[in-house]
């Protein structure tokens, strides 16, 4: 239960930070299977053995149970596709959902004689729901087109069919039980759900960080092209400017002409030496910052400006 609740706040933590649907239906199904914890710890102890609280204790750790394979589901789907699922579908899906596992729990619950049915409606709809569910969350992983470039996918799909064999596993025998074949789970088998559920968890936090950690590096990759191939959209036309200059000061005679040209040239070589260090920036992938570009930037608005100026004086007449 502890566990459950520590990583659906993680989660919930994330889905906060990163404005992300998925993380929050994550988040939810972390949470869930807090709840499905803590209906089964009670139903274990026994605090009460009255009929109606047991009962209780039963549909709370059936509706976690099928929430928790639900959320996470839906969170994975979000993940995968990049896009939340519509309301309407998640709404009628969750009341399909909790009237199903109300039901299971009502039925035969006021029966001397039901004990075998209960049995198998609680315990083995619930174990056959998540093994479906993360059987079903398997494929999905599995069969996303980046499945071969990262390694937590690949754990988390491996820890997802452990998990849903593992319940599978149970399902069979509380089937044989039904059946009056008596079979006992192993002892070892608790502690190995719990370690195979944490694994679970875990995987997902590692996918997430691999996947944000991927995207930030396209980012980046398309940041530098970006800066690369603008600034020297940007130097061509100034290598013009530079070039028209030079010619114009061999064949203007005006001193007064002369000297806008000289200080167009002298704009325009401020504008290209700040272009260059933007070019240094995409090649080493150092931070802007550490250029001091607050003090060169300017020099684009000052070369605008005196070439405004020079077009108005020599402008006819």
């Amino acid at each position: 239960m502890a566990m459950g609740l520590l990583i659906g706040l993680i989660f919930y933590h994330f889905s906060k930070s990163y404005q992300r649907k998925f993380l929050s239906s994550w988040s939810f199904s972390w949470f869930a299977f807090a709840i499905y914890m803590l209906g089964s710890f009670l139903i274990t102890e026994q605090i009460t053995r009255q009929v109606p609280n047991r009962t209780l204790y039963s549909g709370l750790s059936q509706i976690g149970a099928f929430l928790h394979v639900f959320f996470l589901l839906r969170g994975t789907l979000e993940f995968l596709k990049g896009k939340p699922l519509r309301r309407s579908t998640t709404y009628i899906t969750l009341s399909i959902l909790i009237i199903l596992a109300v039901t299971s729990v009502l039925l035969w619950y006021d029966n001397p004689e039901g004990a075998t049915q209960r049995y198998l409606l609680r315990y083995g709809l619930r174990t056959f729901v998540s093994s479906a569910g993360f059987h079903l969350a398997t494929w999905l992983v599995f069969s996303n087109r980046l499945f071969h470039r990262g390694f937590a996918q690949k754990m988390l799909a491996f820890f997802f069919l452990l998990y849903g064999l593992c319940q599978a596993y149970y399902f069979l025998i509380i089937v044989l039980n039904a059946l009056s074949i008596r079979f006992q789970i192993p002892s070892f088998f608790g502690l190995l759900d719990l370690t195979l559920i944490a694994c679970v968890g875990m995987s997902m936090i590692i996918w997430l960080l691999e996947n944000e950690r991927e995207k930030l590096r396209r980012t980046n990759q398309e940041l530098d092209s970006f800066l690369y191939s603008t600034s020297h959209d940007l130097r061509a036309p100034i290598a013009s400017i530079l070039g028209l200059t030079s010619l114009s000061k061999f064949d203007v005679q005006d001193e007064g002409a002369k000297k806008l040209f000289g200080m167009i040239e002298d704009r325009a070589r401020k504008m290209d030496l700040v272009i260059e260090d933007i070019l240094l920036v995409a090649k080493s992938k150092k931070k802007v910052s550490q250029l001091n570009l607050q003090k060169e930037l300017p020099a684009f608005g000052s070369f605008m400006r005196t070439i405004k100026t020079i077009c108005i004086v020599m402008q006819p007449s």
